[in-house]
Protein backbone atom coordinates (compact mmCIF):
# COMPACT_ATOMS: atom_id res chain seq x y z
CA UNK A 1 0.00 0.00 0.00
CA UNK A 2 1.59 3.30 -0.98
CA UNK A 3 1.51 6.54 1.69
CA UNK A 4 -0.83 9.05 1.30
CA UNK A 5 -0.39 12.58 0.00
CA UNK A 6 -0.03 14.15 3.38
CA UNK A 7 2.15 11.32 4.71
CA UNK A 8 4.88 12.31 1.66
CA UNK A 9 4.27 16.26 2.65
CA UNK A 10 5.11 15.18 6.38
CA UNK A 11 8.00 13.13 5.47
CA UNK A 12 8.94 16.25 3.08
CA UNK A 13 9.07 18.46 5.86
CA UNK A 14 11.03 15.93 8.22
CA UNK A 15 13.44 16.13 5.38
CA UNK A 16 13.87 19.84 4.83
CA UNK A 17 13.94 20.11 8.44
CA UNK A 18 16.95 17.43 8.33
CA UNK A 19 18.79 19.37 6.09
CA UNK A 20 18.68 22.98 7.84
CA UNK A 21 18.90 21.38 11.89
CA UNK A 22 21.55 22.91 13.64
CA UNK A 23 22.60 20.92 16.70
CA UNK A 24 23.03 22.97 19.79
CA UNK A 25 23.68 22.17 23.13
CA UNK A 26 22.77 24.84 26.08
CA UNK A 27 25.23 27.10 27.63
CA UNK A 28 24.05 25.33 31.24
CA UNK A 29 24.94 21.98 29.85
CA UNK A 30 28.39 23.35 28.86
CA UNK A 31 29.72 25.68 31.87
CA UNK A 32 33.20 26.65 32.04
CA UNK A 33 34.28 29.37 34.34
CA UNK A 34 35.48 32.50 32.99
CA UNK A 35 39.35 32.40 31.91
CA UNK A 36 41.36 35.31 33.97
CA UNK A 37 41.88 38.21 32.10
CA UNK A 38 45.54 38.45 32.66
CA UNK A 39 47.37 35.89 31.30
CA UNK A 40 50.55 34.88 33.56
CA UNK A 41 53.15 32.79 32.89
CA UNK A 42 54.88 30.13 34.30
CA UNK A 43 57.28 31.79 36.89
CA UNK A 44 60.46 30.07 38.50
CA UNK A 45 61.75 30.86 42.13
CA UNK A 46 64.67 28.36 43.24
CA UNK A 47 63.26 26.16 40.65
CA UNK A 48 59.95 25.45 42.25
CA UNK A 49 57.37 26.90 39.79
CA UNK A 50 54.05 29.38 40.01
CA UNK A 51 51.46 30.69 38.52
CA UNK A 52 48.82 33.18 39.23
CA UNK A 53 45.90 32.52 41.85
CA UNK A 54 43.21 33.03 39.02
CA UNK A 55 44.62 30.36 36.97
CA UNK A 56 44.34 27.50 39.59
CA UNK A 57 40.69 28.91 40.40
CA UNK A 58 39.53 28.75 36.76
CA UNK A 59 40.69 25.12 36.46
CA UNK A 60 39.49 24.23 40.08
CA UNK A 61 35.80 25.45 38.71
CA UNK A 62 35.99 23.87 35.78
CA UNK A 63 36.85 20.68 37.97
CA UNK A 64 33.39 21.17 39.39
CA UNK A 65 31.98 19.72 36.25
CA UNK A 66 33.32 16.27 37.09
CA UNK A 67 30.79 14.49 39.13
CA UNK A 68 33.93 11.61 39.84
CA UNK A 69 35.68 14.46 41.87
CA UNK A 70 32.63 15.16 43.94
CA UNK A 71 31.87 11.24 45.04
CA UNK A 72 33.14 10.46 48.84
CA UNK A 73 36.36 9.37 49.37
CA UNK A 74 37.62 10.39 46.16
CA UNK A 75 40.64 8.66 44.52
CA UNK A 76 43.47 10.85 43.73
CA UNK A 77 43.73 10.24 39.89
CA UNK A 78 46.34 10.54 37.68
CA UNK A 79 46.03 8.06 34.96
CA UNK A 80 43.96 10.48 32.59
CA UNK A 81 46.25 8.88 29.40
CA UNK A 82 45.11 5.59 29.95
CA UNK A 83 41.24 7.29 30.27
CA UNK A 84 39.60 10.87 31.22
CA UNK A 85 36.77 11.61 33.58
CA UNK A 86 33.85 12.54 31.90
CA UNK A 87 32.21 15.66 32.90
CA UNK A 88 28.24 16.24 33.78
CA UNK A 89 27.33 17.95 29.91
CA UNK A 90 28.87 14.19 28.46
CA UNK A 91 27.28 12.38 31.27
CA UNK A 92 23.95 13.78 30.87
CA UNK A 93 23.45 13.68 27.03
CA UNK A 94 24.37 9.79 27.26
CA UNK A 95 21.65 9.15 29.66
CA UNK A 96 19.26 11.48 27.78
CA UNK A 97 20.00 9.50 24.67
CA UNK A 98 19.41 6.67 26.46
CA UNK A 99 16.38 7.71 28.72
CA UNK A 100 14.34 9.23 26.38
CA UNK A 101 16.24 9.77 22.39
CA UNK A 102 17.13 5.37 22.00
CA UNK A 103 16.52 5.25 17.78
CA UNK A 104 19.13 3.71 15.35
CA UNK A 105 20.23 6.38 12.90
CA UNK A 106 19.75 6.71 8.85
CA UNK A 107 16.88 5.15 6.38
CA UNK A 108 14.34 5.41 9.67
CA UNK A 109 11.75 7.92 8.48
CA UNK A 110 9.70 8.36 11.76
CA UNK A 111 10.46 11.49 14.01
CA UNK A 112 12.41 10.16 16.73
CA UNK A 113 15.37 8.28 14.08
CA UNK A 114 15.60 11.21 12.23
CA UNK A 115 16.23 13.41 15.59
CA UNK A 116 19.14 10.88 16.39
CA UNK A 117 20.35 11.22 12.93
CA UNK A 118 20.79 14.83 12.77
CA UNK A 119 22.39 14.90 16.15
CA UNK A 120 24.04 11.99 15.23
CA UNK A 121 25.80 13.71 11.54
CA UNK A 122 26.25 17.09 13.49
CA UNK A 123 28.93 15.55 15.23
CA UNK A 124 31.14 15.32 11.76
CA UNK A 125 30.47 19.02 11.64
CA UNK A 126 31.29 19.71 15.26
CA UNK A 127 34.65 18.00 14.53
CA UNK A 128 35.10 19.34 11.07
CA UNK A 129 35.02 22.80 12.37
CA UNK A 130 37.06 22.04 15.33
CA UNK A 131 40.10 20.63 13.73
CA UNK A 132 39.22 23.07 10.66
CA UNK A 133 39.67 20.67 8.04
CA UNK A 134 37.99 21.34 4.49
CA UNK A 135 35.36 18.55 4.43
CA UNK A 136 32.52 16.74 6.76
CA UNK A 137 32.98 13.71 4.58
CA UNK A 138 36.42 13.41 5.62
CA UNK A 139 35.41 12.87 8.92
CA UNK A 140 34.74 8.89 9.97
CA UNK A 141 33.39 7.62 12.75
CA UNK A 142 35.39 5.15 14.72
CA UNK A 143 35.37 2.63 18.13
CA UNK A 144 38.74 4.58 18.95
CA UNK A 145 42.45 4.76 17.93
CA UNK A 146 43.36 1.12 17.29
CA UNK A 147 40.04 0.87 14.95
CA UNK A 148 41.59 3.56 13.26
CA UNK A 149 44.91 2.27 12.84
CA UNK A 150 43.37 -0.97 11.24
CA UNK A 151 41.03 0.59 9.12
CA UNK A 152 43.72 2.73 7.80
CA UNK A 153 46.22 0.23 8.05
CA UNK A 154 43.91 -2.36 5.94
CA UNK A 155 42.71 0.00 3.38
CA UNK A 156 46.70 1.40 2.33
CA UNK A 157 47.90 -2.13 2.18
CA UNK A 158 44.91 -2.95 -0.44
CA UNK A 159 45.48 0.13 -2.72
CA UNK A 160 48.87 1.66 -1.79
CA UNK A 161 51.76 -0.83 -0.70
CA UNK A 162 52.01 -2.90 -4.12
CA UNK A 163 55.76 -3.91 -3.45
CA UNK A 164 57.84 -5.85 -1.29
CA UNK A 165 59.96 -2.58 -1.40
CA UNK A 166 57.65 -0.12 -0.33
CA UNK A 167 58.55 1.16 2.69
CA UNK A 168 56.04 1.85 5.99
CA UNK A 169 57.82 4.07 8.66
CA UNK A 170 57.36 3.98 11.99
CA UNK A 171 59.17 4.75 15.37
CA UNK A 172 59.94 3.03 18.42
CA UNK A 173 57.25 5.62 20.73
CA UNK A 174 54.50 3.48 18.68
CA UNK A 175 51.55 2.45 20.60
CA UNK A 176 50.97 -1.63 19.82
CA UNK A 177 48.08 -0.50 17.53
CA UNK A 178 50.65 1.43 15.71
CA UNK A 179 52.98 -1.27 15.10
CA UNK A 180 51.20 -4.94 15.14
CA UNK A 181 48.97 -4.31 12.50
CA UNK A 182 51.41 -3.39 10.00
CA UNK A 183 53.48 -6.37 10.95
CA UNK A 184 50.62 -8.78 10.35
CA UNK A 185 49.72 -7.08 7.20
CA UNK A 186 53.37 -7.04 5.89
CA UNK A 187 53.65 -10.57 6.87
CA UNK A 188 50.36 -12.20 5.80
CA UNK A 189 50.41 -9.95 2.22
CA UNK A 190 54.28 -10.61 1.56
CA UNK A 191 54.73 -6.88 0.38
CA UNK A 192 56.01 -3.72 1.92
CA UNK A 193 58.70 -3.76 4.74
CA UNK A 194 58.73 -1.78 7.99
CA UNK A 195 61.74 0.95 8.98
CA UNK A 196 62.01 2.72 12.40
CA UNK A 197 62.46 6.25 12.40
CA UNK A 198 65.97 7.16 14.34
CA UNK A 199 65.10 8.86 17.74
CA UNK A 200 67.48 11.94 19.30
CA UNK A 201 68.28 10.96 23.17
CA UNK A 202 65.47 13.34 23.76
CA UNK A 203 62.89 10.95 23.04
CA UNK A 204 61.97 13.34 19.70
CA UNK A 205 62.30 11.97 16.49
CA UNK A 206 65.87 13.11 14.72
CA UNK A 207 63.62 14.93 11.21
CA UNK A 208 67.57 14.98 9.85
CA UNK A 209 68.38 11.76 9.60
CA UNK A 210 64.25 11.24 8.89
CA UNK A 211 65.05 13.27 5.81
CA UNK A 212 67.91 11.53 4.39
CA UNK A 213 65.58 8.38 4.88
CA UNK A 214 62.48 9.51 2.91
CA UNK A 215 62.94 8.21 -0.83
CA UNK A 216 60.62 7.54 -3.87
CA UNK A 217 59.94 4.25 -2.08
CA UNK A 218 58.05 5.27 0.69
CA UNK A 219 54.61 5.04 0.96
CA UNK A 220 53.16 5.42 4.67
CA UNK A 221 54.60 7.27 7.65
CA UNK A 222 53.00 6.43 10.30
CA UNK A 223 53.99 8.40 13.70
CA UNK A 224 52.07 9.24 17.29
CA UNK A 225 52.13 12.66 18.12
CA UNK A 226 52.53 12.36 21.79
CA UNK A 227 54.39 9.37 23.13
CA UNK A 228 51.69 7.78 25.65
CA UNK A 229 55.05 6.74 28.26
CA UNK A 230 57.64 9.84 28.00
CA UNK A 231 54.52 12.41 26.70
CA UNK A 232 57.06 14.26 24.32
CA UNK A 233 54.82 16.40 21.57
CA UNK A 234 56.88 15.41 18.42
CA UNK A 235 57.59 18.54 15.93
CA UNK A 236 55.18 17.56 13.42
CA UNK A 237 54.89 20.58 11.16
CA UNK A 238 58.49 20.13 10.64
CA UNK A 239 57.97 16.02 9.99
CA UNK A 240 55.64 16.21 7.51
CA UNK A 241 57.15 18.72 5.78
CA UNK A 242 60.08 16.56 5.81
CA UNK A 243 58.42 13.74 4.28
CA UNK A 244 56.66 15.12 1.64
CA UNK A 245 59.62 17.43 0.77
CA UNK A 246 61.28 14.47 -0.36
CA UNK A 247 58.40 12.46 -1.73
CA UNK A 248 54.85 14.74 -1.86
CA UNK A 249 52.77 11.42 -2.35
CA UNK A 250 54.02 9.98 1.00
CA UNK A 251 50.98 9.33 2.74
CA UNK A 252 51.61 10.93 6.73
CA UNK A 253 49.27 9.61 9.21
CA UNK A 254 49.10 10.99 12.94
CA UNK A 255 47.91 8.82 15.72
CA UNK A 256 46.55 12.23 18.10
CA UNK A 257 45.26 9.85 20.75
CA UNK A 258 47.58 11.30 23.25
CA UNK A 259 47.45 15.23 22.13
CA UNK A 260 43.78 15.73 20.99
CA UNK A 261 42.98 16.76 24.40
CA UNK A 262 45.87 19.24 24.78
CA UNK A 263 46.54 20.65 21.20
CA UNK A 264 44.33 22.11 19.13
CA UNK A 265 44.95 21.39 15.41
CA UNK A 266 44.45 23.67 12.34
CA UNK A 267 44.04 21.25 9.23
CA UNK A 268 43.68 24.07 6.88
CA UNK A 269 46.28 26.38 8.17
CA UNK A 270 48.55 23.44 8.10
CA UNK A 271 47.53 22.42 4.45
CA UNK A 272 48.47 25.80 3.09
CA UNK A 273 52.14 25.41 4.51
CA UNK A 274 52.70 21.84 2.90
CA UNK A 275 52.47 20.32 6.49
CA UNK A 276 49.13 18.86 6.83
CA UNK A 277 48.99 15.17 8.16
CA UNK A 278 46.33 12.39 5.41
CA UNK A 279 45.19 11.06 8.19
CA UNK A 280 44.74 12.23 11.80
CA UNK A 281 42.93 9.64 14.03
CA UNK A 282 42.04 9.65 18.32
CA UNK A 283 39.86 8.39 20.33
CA UNK A 284 36.55 10.28 22.49
CA UNK A 285 37.77 8.27 26.12
CA UNK A 286 41.07 10.25 25.66
CA UNK A 287 39.28 13.61 25.58
CA UNK A 288 36.16 13.31 28.02
CA UNK A 289 34.37 11.52 25.51
CA UNK A 290 32.57 8.26 26.47
CA UNK A 291 34.65 4.68 26.09
CA UNK A 292 34.19 3.25 22.67
CA UNK A 293 33.89 6.12 20.52
CA UNK A 294 36.25 7.92 18.02
CA UNK A 295 37.22 9.24 14.57
CA UNK A 296 39.68 9.14 11.66
CA UNK A 297 40.40 12.17 9.65
CA UNK A 298 40.71 10.83 6.15
CA UNK A 299 41.81 13.67 3.85
CA UNK A 300 39.43 13.55 0.71
CA UNK A 301 41.76 14.06 -1.98
CA UNK A 302 43.80 10.82 -0.78
CA UNK A 303 39.80 8.99 -0.99
CA UNK A 304 39.29 9.75 -4.62
CA UNK A 305 42.44 8.99 -5.66
CA UNK A 306 42.91 5.45 -4.33
CA UNK A 307 39.29 4.05 -4.29
CA UNK A 308 40.08 3.00 -0.68
CA UNK A 309 37.46 -0.50 0.11
CA UNK A 310 36.26 -0.26 3.47
CA UNK A 311 37.97 -2.77 6.13
CA UNK A 312 33.99 -4.56 7.47
CA UNK A 313 31.08 -5.03 4.85
CA UNK A 314 27.49 -4.90 6.02
CA UNK A 315 24.49 -3.10 7.07
CA UNK A 316 24.30 1.00 7.08
CA UNK A 317 27.21 1.52 3.80
CA UNK A 318 25.65 -0.74 0.75
CA UNK A 319 23.09 0.70 -1.81
CA UNK A 320 22.09 -2.02 -3.21
CA UNK A 321 22.50 -5.53 -3.14
CA UNK A 322 22.54 -8.31 -5.81
CA UNK A 323 23.07 -11.63 -5.91
CA UNK A 324 26.27 -11.53 -6.92
CA UNK A 325 27.47 -7.97 -6.25
CA UNK A 326 26.75 -5.24 -4.25
CA UNK A 327 26.56 -1.11 -4.65
CA UNK A 328 27.83 0.77 -1.91
CA UNK A 329 27.48 3.89 -0.46
CA UNK A 330 30.19 6.87 -1.01
CA UNK A 331 32.78 7.64 2.07
CA UNK A 332 32.18 8.75 5.14
CA UNK A 333 28.70 6.02 5.30
CA UNK A 334 31.44 3.30 3.61
CA UNK A 335 33.82 3.19 6.45
CA UNK A 336 30.75 3.04 9.27
CA UNK A 337 29.35 -0.64 8.65
CA UNK A 338 27.25 -1.67 11.00
CA UNK A 339 25.46 -0.08 13.85
CA UNK A 340 27.65 2.45 15.17
CA UNK A 341 28.00 3.60 18.95
CA UNK A 342 25.40 6.50 18.36
CA UNK A 343 25.08 8.00 22.19
CA UNK A 344 28.88 7.68 22.25
CA UNK A 345 29.15 9.64 18.89
CA UNK A 346 26.63 12.23 20.18
CA UNK A 347 28.32 12.75 23.35
CA UNK A 348 31.85 13.04 21.85
CA UNK A 349 30.28 15.67 20.14
CA UNK A 350 29.76 17.66 23.52
CA UNK A 351 32.80 16.83 25.06
CA UNK A 352 34.33 18.35 22.14
CA UNK A 353 32.26 21.26 22.50
CA UNK A 354 33.29 20.89 26.25
CA UNK A 355 37.03 21.45 25.61
CA UNK A 356 36.15 24.18 22.98
CA UNK A 357 35.33 26.68 25.89
CA UNK A 358 38.46 26.02 27.65
CA UNK A 359 40.66 28.12 27.14
CA UNK A 360 43.64 26.39 25.37
CA UNK A 361 46.54 29.25 26.40
CA UNK A 362 45.86 28.70 29.69
CA UNK A 363 45.16 25.02 29.56
CA UNK A 364 49.03 24.23 28.41
CA UNK A 365 50.19 26.68 31.49
CA UNK A 366 48.25 25.26 33.99
CA UNK A 367 49.10 21.89 32.81
CA UNK A 368 52.96 22.20 32.56
CA UNK A 369 52.91 24.01 35.94
CA UNK A 370 51.24 20.45 37.58
CA UNK A 371 53.87 18.73 35.60
CA UNK A 372 57.13 21.18 36.73
CA UNK A 373 55.24 21.00 40.22
CA UNK A 374 55.48 17.22 40.62
CA UNK A 375 59.02 17.07 39.02
CA UNK A 376 60.18 19.53 41.71
CA UNK A 377 58.87 18.13 44.97
CA UNK A 378 59.97 14.99 43.70
CA UNK A 379 63.59 16.06 43.78
CA UNK A 380 62.69 17.90 47.21
CA UNK A 381 62.28 14.62 48.92
CA UNK A 382 64.51 12.25 46.86
CA UNK A 383 67.45 14.56 45.96
CA UNK A 384 70.16 13.34 43.98
CA UNK A 385 68.18 9.90 44.34
CA UNK A 386 65.79 11.48 41.60
CA UNK A 387 67.78 10.61 38.55
CA UNK A 388 67.19 11.68 34.99
CA UNK A 389 66.41 8.16 33.24
CA UNK A 390 68.96 7.79 30.75
CA UNK A 391 68.16 6.40 26.91
CA UNK A 392 68.72 7.06 23.42
CA UNK A 393 69.01 5.29 19.63
CA UNK A 394 71.88 5.74 17.76
CA UNK A 395 71.22 5.62 13.75
CA UNK A 396 72.13 2.25 13.96
CA UNK A 397 69.50 1.05 16.74
CA UNK A 398 72.44 0.50 19.30
CA UNK A 399 71.79 2.36 22.41
CA UNK A 400 73.44 5.54 23.18
CA UNK A 401 73.18 5.13 26.34
CA UNK A 402 71.17 2.81 29.05
CA UNK A 403 70.45 1.78 32.69
CA UNK A 404 73.84 0.11 32.81
CA UNK A 405 75.73 2.97 33.32
CA UNK A 406 77.02 5.14 36.27
CA UNK A 407 74.64 5.96 39.25
CA UNK A 408 73.91 7.70 42.22
CA UNK A 409 75.15 5.64 45.55
CA UNK A 410 71.86 7.54 47.39
CA UNK A 411 70.00 4.47 49.26
CA UNK A 412 66.94 5.33 47.13
CA UNK A 413 66.98 5.80 43.51
CA UNK A 414 63.80 6.80 41.05
CA UNK A 415 64.18 7.39 37.38
CA UNK A 416 62.42 9.75 35.16
CA UNK A 417 62.65 10.71 31.73
CA UNK A 418 62.03 14.45 32.06
CA UNK A 419 62.58 16.08 28.37
CA UNK A 420 61.64 19.37 29.65
CA UNK A 421 65.14 19.99 31.00
CA UNK A 422 66.35 20.03 27.30
CA UNK A 423 63.26 22.74 26.29
CA UNK A 424 61.36 19.96 24.86
CA UNK A 425 57.75 20.41 24.67
CA UNK A 426 55.57 17.88 25.91
CA UNK A 427 52.20 16.75 27.46
CA UNK A 428 52.28 16.22 31.33
CA UNK A 429 52.78 12.87 31.24
CA UNK A 430 56.37 11.10 33.25
CA UNK A 431 57.49 7.69 33.54
CA UNK A 432 59.08 6.31 36.44
CA UNK A 433 61.44 3.61 37.28
CA UNK A 434 63.64 2.38 39.97
CA UNK A 435 66.66 -0.29 39.63
CA UNK A 436 65.96 -1.13 43.23
CA UNK A 437 62.18 -2.21 43.42
CA UNK A 438 59.12 -2.99 40.71
CA UNK A 439 57.34 -0.46 39.43
CA UNK A 440 54.01 -2.63 40.09
CA UNK A 441 54.89 -3.05 43.77
CA UNK A 442 54.86 1.63 43.73
CA UNK A 443 51.38 1.42 42.00
CA UNK A 444 50.14 -1.11 44.41
CA UNK A 445 51.12 0.64 47.43
CA UNK A 446 49.92 4.19 46.05
CA UNK A 447 47.00 2.39 45.39
CA UNK A 448 46.84 2.09 49.35
CA UNK A 449 47.07 5.32 49.50
CA UNK A 450 43.88 5.91 47.34
CA UNK A 451 46.09 6.64 44.77
CA UNK A 452 45.83 5.99 40.78
CA UNK A 453 48.58 5.64 38.45
CA UNK A 454 49.62 3.17 35.85
CA UNK A 455 52.37 0.26 35.94
CA UNK A 456 53.65 -2.27 33.14
CA UNK A 457 54.69 -1.47 29.52
CA UNK A 458 51.90 0.45 28.20
CA UNK A 459 51.22 -0.97 25.43
CA UNK A 460 54.89 0.27 24.00
CA UNK A 461 57.02 -2.39 24.44
CA UNK A 462 59.71 -1.41 21.96
CA UNK A 463 60.02 2.50 23.24
CA UNK A 464 60.62 0.56 26.97
CA UNK A 465 63.09 -2.32 25.56
CA UNK A 466 64.82 -0.55 22.72
CA UNK A 467 64.74 3.28 23.84
CA UNK A 468 64.66 3.30 27.20
CA UNK A 469 65.76 -0.44 27.91
CA UNK A 470 63.74 -1.22 30.39
CA UNK A 471 61.42 -3.83 31.11
CA UNK A 472 58.11 -1.47 32.68
CA UNK A 473 57.88 1.80 34.28
CA UNK A 474 55.13 3.24 36.45
CA UNK A 475 53.44 6.25 34.63
CA UNK A 476 51.83 9.46 36.31
CA UNK A 477 49.76 11.09 34.03
CA UNK A 478 48.17 14.56 34.92
CA UNK A 479 45.11 16.75 33.38
CA UNK A 480 43.77 19.85 33.58
CA UNK A 481 41.03 18.58 36.35
CA UNK A 482 43.97 17.58 38.89
CA UNK A 483 44.70 20.32 42.14
CA UNK A 484 47.99 21.21 43.28
CA UNK A 485 47.43 20.01 46.21
CA UNK A 486 46.79 16.49 44.92
CA UNK A 487 50.09 16.88 42.82
CA UNK A 488 51.90 17.46 46.02
CA UNK A 489 50.44 14.86 47.79
CA UNK A 490 51.43 12.34 44.58
CA UNK A 491 54.48 13.39 45.04
CA UNK A 492 55.00 13.10 49.09
CA UNK A 493 53.80 9.31 48.87
CA UNK A 494 55.88 8.54 45.45
CA UNK A 495 58.59 9.87 47.94
CA UNK A 496 58.12 7.39 50.97
CA UNK A 497 56.92 4.30 49.28
CA UNK A 498 60.04 4.67 46.96
CA UNK A 499 62.05 5.17 50.24
CA UNK A 500 60.03 2.16 51.48
CA UNK A 501 60.72 -0.22 48.82
CA UNK A 502 64.49 0.25 48.22
CA UNK A 503 65.08 -0.62 51.94
CA UNK A 504 63.15 -3.24 51.74
CA UNK A 505 64.56 -4.41 48.85
CA UNK A 506 68.66 -3.09 49.23
CA UNK A 507 70.45 -5.33 46.83
CA UNK A 508 68.49 -4.42 43.77
CA UNK A 509 64.68 -6.22 43.21
CA UNK A 510 64.26 -5.58 39.73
Amino acid sequence: MRPSSAAWICLLLRIANYTCYSYHVGRSDLYVGRAPRRMTKLSYENGKPHIDAGVVNYFKQIREEFPFFKRENCPAYFDSAATTQKPACVIGKLTQFYSSENANVHRGIYKMSLDATRSYEQVRKTIKNFINCEREDEIIFTSGTTHGLNLICSMLMERVIKRRQDEIHLTYLEHHSNIVPWQEQVKRKKKGKIKYIPLKSTGYIHIKRLRKRINRNTKVVSISHVSNVLGNIQKLTAIIKAVKEKNKNAIVIVDAAQSFAHIRYDLRRMEANNCCPDVLIASGHKFCAPLGCGFMYLKNTLTCSYKFKPLLYGSNMITTVGKYESEFESPPQLFESGTQNIAGVISMGVAINFLERIDQRLLCRYEMFLYDMLVYHLGQHLQRGLVQLPGGVSESGGSSGGSGGSRPTDPCRLYIHNSRRGGGKKVPILPLWSDQFSSFDLVTFLDFKNVCIRSGHHCASLLLKEFLRIPDCARVSLFFYNTPEEVQFLAEQIASIARMLSGMNRGGVK
